[in-house]
């Protein structure tokens, strides 16, 4: 999982924000830091779509038959997406933006609440199905993780993902 910045055409003071955003060895910034920005709509919609893009990538993940994982971790993993979404709500919430927005941006959050839960529950029970010593567990394993697989699928909308 690779979270980057966004497009190139970005100004230096958009770019120097989101920097700062993904950056998780420090202190999330105040958007009060940065008041030279006027758009503050597509700084929050790219906020939002790195979101939308770690839940889609999480609830999309194929099972193959080496039950490969997605690498989640490291500097353009999941923290930069939460960040931008901490941030976004922070936005939003101390902005009085509208409750359109709000509702949005939570309704992500619980989204992301939901799509990690469940990779962490896909991890777990296949880091513990230990049974690859016995001739066919290990067609029980791979079926296991299609069950997971349909559930995380099945338990989010279209619209949510």
């Amino acid at each position: 999982m690779d979270v980057t910045g966004p497009e190139e055409s970005v100004k230096d003071l958009v770019a120097d924000l989101y920097e700062a955003i993904f950056d998780v060895a420090t202190p999330l910034p105040l958007f009060t830091q940065y008041r030279k920005i006027k758009n503050w709509d597509s700084v929050v919609r790219v906020a939002i779509n790195t979101a939308q893009g770690i839940i889609s990538a999480l609830v999309h993940y194929p099972t193959d038959a080496d039950l490969t994982r997605l690498m989640i971790g490291g500097p353009l993993g999941v923290f930069p997406a939460l960040r931008s979404v901490e941030f976004a709500r922070r936005w939003a919430v101390t902005t009085q933006q509208e409750e359109s927005i709000i509702e949005r941006i939570s309704t992500i959050v619980l989204q992301l609440e939901k799509a990690l839960a469940c990779e962490q529950w896909r991890r777990w029970s296949l880091n513990t199905m230990a049974l690859r010593r016995h001739r066919r567990a290990g067609d029980l394993v791979v079926l296991w993780s299609v069950w997971l697989e349909t559930k995380m699928c099945s338990s989010m909308t279209p619209e949510q993902v």
